[in-house]
């Protein structure tokens, strides 16, 4: 994500009173040792974005009013100071460019306040996560992800005080959440109308500098994060000893908002509303294996070791080592599909029909078993089984899973992505394909090609499907001789012979 950063010292707006004494970054503040929100207060200083109180205090626990977090908002962002348009200009002078700045472009909607923003007063937690969701869609990578939220109502929320948000409002608190920004309380309240304080402004202001939306990053819900910096000698993902160990004991690794669309299609299942294909979703779990699940070596093979540079790069980090662990927790949720992981363990039924596994995300201690309901067959697809240029018009892209071809993935190590019915069995686009099927049951297509007798065998339907080599963006130099992140048992092409397919449905020339 692109955001363009102010960076100067902010010596006499910011949280009210600041000195040159206290010059923002330079040392601790003499009342945040041992604050949980620490690390985030002193990175947010070392910005220039804050700083503290003549007597060297932060004071991480007091308030911070809407202008105050108006004007470190603003400034991160990168918007210009224009004419305030409410009526109490007189109020908070200094601010006056920066509230009309904010109004402009969308951070502030006028129409919530009327005629008087009331600068001076505290800001609430639900203010703050509305103007920093509007941050956010100022950039159309964001708006839209944002506007696949616009039917949430207070219903989708995990939060237990869920009612205190109204349903104009639910969209909003949803996507940061969804994002990782937002977190909530212990009991697992929002408490979307406290007074917001300091610590909590500084911590989800520096989760939004940091979010990158192209690192797969979403919110795993649960606690306020107490390890939201880079300091990778403490790391929850990999130390059993880890001193804030319950803290990660209660904070799931599913994302929220995945859990709240299960329960919502459970819930129209029992009513009789929902479709065929709600009800066909209905039939797949996960279930978290917390963080000290698995005991074995990390990396357990060079191409998970490529795997975590490759996470790492799109952090803007050199090595896997070097990203931050509140990063790399929120990486490594599961909002119904996951990507990057190694598989550790399975299960086949009595018909030979895989019913679960279970995939530790790469890099992670932690694992989820997925499973599913009344089986009936899952595909592995690889692109190394039908290579480059013209021999994959020849060759097959995808084959049953098998216990020989999971044991296989398992030893060599090789990363996987696990989707579960990425494909309906009854969608084609290929002519000679019914398009009324209502079952979900495996088939096979052969693709006709421009002037050419060539085809590709591709298994679709099922239940999971599971691709070697995990990443999303897998290039030629991935799935040839050589690739570091597919091994070479996986990259041997294999042709395939018309009309031989188990499950063809018709051959289409």
């Amino acid at each position: 994500m692109k955001k363009f950063i102010k960076y100067f010292l902010v010596i006499t707006l910011v949280f009210s009173v600041i000195s040159t004494s206290a010059v923002a970054g330079t040392s601790s503040f003499s009342d945040t040792k041992g604050h949980w929100a620490e690390s985030s207060i002193e990175r947010m200083a070392g910005k220039g974005h804050i700083g503290g109180y003549p007597n060297g205090s932060f004071k991480p626990e007091g308030q911070i009013t809407r202008a105050e977090f108006t004007a470190i908002l603003t400034r991160i962002v990168g918007i210009d100071e224009v004419e305030n348009p409410f009526n109490d200009v007189n109020d908070a002078k200094w601010a006056n460019g920066i509230i009309g700045g904010a109004e402009q472009v969308g951070i502030i909607d006028k129409s919530e306040y009327g005629s008087y923003f009331q600068p001076n007063t505290p800001i609430t937690r639900l203010e703050m996560t509305k103007m920093i969701a509007r941050a956010f869609i100022l950039e159309d990578e964001y708006k839209e992800k944002f506007d696949t939220y616009d039917s949430y109502d207070q219903g989708d929320l995990t939060f237990k005080d869920a009612k205190n948000v109204t349903n104009e409002d639910a969209p909003y608190v949803a996507f940061v959440t969804d994002l990782g920004i937002l977190a909530g309380y212990p009991d697992k309240t929002f408490k979307p109308l406290n007074q917001a304080s300091r610590s909590e402004a500084v911590v989800m202001l520096l989760r939004y500098i940091d979010h990158d939306i192209n690192s797969g990053s979403t919110g795993g819900g649960g606690d306020i994060n107490p390890n939201s910096d880079d300091n990778v000698n403490e790391n929850p993902a990999y130390d059993p000893d880890y001193a804030n160990v319950e803290q990660w004991i209660n904070t799931t690794r599913i994302s929220p908002n995945y859990i709240t669309y299960i329960n919502k299609k459970a819930q129209k299942i029992e009513n009789g509303t929902a479709s065929e294909s709600e009800i066909y979703k209905a039939r797949f779990h996960v279930e978290e294996l917390l963080w000290n699940y698995y005991n074995g070596a990390i990396p357990v093979s060079d191409y998970e070791e490529e795997t975590l540079d490759r996470i790492a790069s799109r952090y803007g980090k050199g090595h896997w080592d070097d990203v931050s662990e509140y990063k790399k927790a929120f990486y490594s949720t599961y909002a119904g599909d996951i990507l990057e992981a190694m598989l550790l363990s399975y299960s086949f039924d009595k018909n030979e029909n895989l019913e679960w596994v279970v995939v530790r995300p790469a890099g992670m201690r932690h694992a989820f078993k997925i499973s599913v309901d009344n089986p009936m067959g899952s595909v592995v697809l690889n692109r190394g089984w039908a290579g480059v240029n013209d021999a994959k018009f020849d060759a097959v892209y995808a084959e049953i899973a098998t216990p020989q071809l999971l044991n296989q993935i398992i030893e060599l190590g090789v990363p996987i992505s696990v989707d579960t019915n990425s494909n309906n069995g009854d969608k084609f686009d290929e002519t000679g394909f019914p398009q009324n099927h209502t079952d979900r049951e495996i088939r096979a297509r052969e693709i006709k090609r421009a002037n050419s007798n060539n085809v590709v065998k591709r298994l679709y339907g099922g239940d999971f499907a599971i691709k070697i080599g995990g990443i999303g963006n897998l290039t030629n130099a991935d799935i040839v001789e050589g690739s570091s992140i597919i091994p070479e048992e996986f990259l041997e092409i294999k042709p395939y012979i018309k009309g031989q397919a188990k499950y063809i449905v018709t051959d289409v020339y």
